[in-house]
């Protein structure tokens, strides 16, 4: 698992390497269009646990894939307030927010080491007049982002801090049980402060959550591991709720 959530190999494995190639965006690309075109809009780098991908801000040049890792993404406001408003894991495209105006409208710092490929965004459209299958992917990336946003949305307005909880740990476990890795048992990359900003709830309600899953013996906690012993329970608290 952690070649998942925090980068141990090279950057220099080719796309057919990458453990998250079925979610990016040459996943449908043959090997022999990969050849061809990668080197013109993709360049692989190791990001650093703690620094940053883009500020908010920057100008926008590339948009990224997450090859192994887990980064946030943060909105910051006039009078000081943050927020983040996402995790991005293997498979994720990170840096859309730049389309808007060509200039990126959140932070993204990675929380474990990571392995990512910035894509040149012109270079990419350019690539895609050519292979219609890159814009779908693009595409098809794009749309799941939003509903991704959507579905934070319902979260933070119409569940209970139980239930936030208890949703996100589900969507974490689905994320690296689509990529082959156990998700009964993981490490949370991030801090509670970090995930009870993304819940938008308090470290403390937060921390009661936690509590409440432990002694309904659904979860079992030490420190970031987490470990799910019922997920059928965990899956019901929306229920029981």
């Amino acid at each position: 698992m952690d070649r998942i959530l925090s980068s141990s190999s090279s950057t220099h494995h080719t796309c057919f390497q990458c453990i998250s190639r079925h979610r990016c965006i040459n996943s449908s690309l043959t090997a022999e269009q990969i050849d061809q075109l990668s080197n013109l809009y993709v360049k692989k780098i190791t990001l650093k646990k703690g620094k940053n991908l883009y500020h908010n801000g920057d100008k926008l040049h590339s948009i990224y894939n997450i090859r192994a890792g887990i980064l946030k993404s943060e909105s910051s406001y006039a009078d000081g307030r943050q927020q983040i408003i996402k995790f991005y894991s293997p498979g994720e495209l990170a840096g859309l927010d730049g389309l808007q105006d060509g200039h990126h409208q959140t932070a993204t710092t990675a929380l474990t080491n990571s392995d990512v490929c910035c894509i040149n965004y012109s270079q990419l459209l350019n690539a895609a007049k050519s292979y219609p299958a890159l814009q779908a992917n693009l595409d098809r990336l794009m749309s799941t982002l939003l509903n991704d946003t959507q579905a934070h949305i319902f979260l933070l307005a119409c569940l209970n801090a139980n239930e936030k909880l208890a949703q996100f740990l589900i969507e974490f476990s689905n994320k690296i049980n689509a990529l082959d890795v156990s998700s009964d048992e993981f490490n949370l990359p991030m801090n509670r402060g970090e995930l009870s900003s993304y819940l938008g709830i308090t470290v403390e309600t937060l921390s009661r959550s936690f509590s409440y899953l432990i002694n309904k013996k659904i979860l079992a906690v030490t420190n970031k591991k987490i470990a799910v012993l019922q997920k059928d329970k965990l899956k019901s608290v929306f229920i029981h709720n």
